[in-house]
């Protein structure tokens, strides 16, 4: 068994993950730019006190970031055209049951493999009412570049 920590600092930078896997270290702060900050410091700390081997500067990283944030009429715009299905579906369905978008799911392939864990997720946060458009969106990205995606989608279906 390999330790794990749900939340705490680390030089005074709060995480909410520190787990220490075979083959990785995860760590889950508010930015990817404290996440970085914090393994950089975890790993001078495990070589420099604990003998640890210096791991290579061009190591593998991957990325994972998750952000909630109001986008205006996103959804409903970018499901307009959809609006045919969704009559048929809301006809069968009680008057007073409401039927929105739930949002768009992508799963990345690296060649003919499905790489479930690096999925880009932008859907309607539950329990969000419906006049309110909080979204939840994941993505295999930094934080930076996550947040510069929410803004194109912003732009292009916010009008």
């Amino acid at each position: 068994m390999t330790p794990a920590l749900q939340s705490g600092m680390f030089n005074g930078i709060p995480f909410n993950q520190l787990d220490f896997q075979s083959g990785a270290v995860v760590i889950g702060a508010a930015t990817t730019e404290q996440t970085l900050k914090i393994a950089e410091d975890l790993f001078d700390f495990l070589n420099n006190a604990l003998g640890f081997r210096k791991l290579p500067e061009n190591r593998p990283r991957t990325y994972a970031s998750i952000l909630i944030a109001d986008l205006g009429p996103v959804l409903s715009n970018m499901f307009s055209r959809w609006e045919k299905i969704t009559s048929l579906v809301q006809k069968m369905m009680p008057p007073e049951n409401r039927l929105l978008p739930m949002g768009v799911k992508f799963l990345t392939y690296k060649g003919n493999d499905a790489q479930a864990d690096r999925q880009f997720i932008f859907e309607r946060r539950v329990p969000t009412p419906p006049n309110e458009d909080w979204i939840f969106s994941q993505a295999p990205l930094d934080t930076e570049t996550h947040v510069k995606v929410l803004e194109m989608i912003q732009t292009e279906f916010g009008k």
